[in-house]
């Protein structure tokens, strides 16, 4: 396995938890911030297992589970939902009437939003190709060890 992945993720995490923690700190309080606080706590502890080499293959499916649920952008029937946390590298195919495509670079992005709205018939699905190469990544090096 490679440890600079590993590295990457976790400095990627850390960085958010300060940003978070600084940002209760300096600016109003919002239940986002704080579940950007709780996620990156929560990021943190399959990492530490697998440096540990304790839990490993739980840890990576973990690993796997986490890059998967931020993956993906989505609203569907007033539903929405996009957690991000590192590089954005995402490809939005939207349908509101007209057909749209939006492709979004952002060197390092931390944004979590989960809302309900009252169905406008807008149906959107973001994915992010970073978080999915680290998904497979993840999945396959789970897969690969024997417990």
């Amino acid at each position: 396995m490679k440890k600079s992945i590993l590295i990457y993720n976790a400095f990627i995490y850390i960085v958010c938890f300060i940003i978070s923690v600084v940002a209760i700190f300096t600016s109003s309080f919002k239940i986002e911030t704080l579940l950007l606080i709780i996620f990156s706590t929560l990021f943190l502890v399959p990492i530490y297992f697998v440096f540990e080499k304790k839990h490993l293959k739980k840890s990576l499916k973990c690993l796997a589970l986490i890059n998967l649920i931020q993956a993906f952008s989505i609203i569907l029937f007033g539903l929405t939902f996009k957690l991000i946390i590192g590089p954005d590298l995402t490809l939005y195919l939207i349908n509101s009437g007209d057909k749209l495509v939006q492709f979004s670079l952002k060197i390092f992005n931390i944004f979590s939003y989960f809302n309900y709205v009252r169905n406008d018939g807008t149906l959107a699905i973001g994915i992010n190709f970073i978080h999915l190469l680290m998904f497979v990544y993840f999945y396959f090096e789970a897969k690969r060890i024997k417990e």
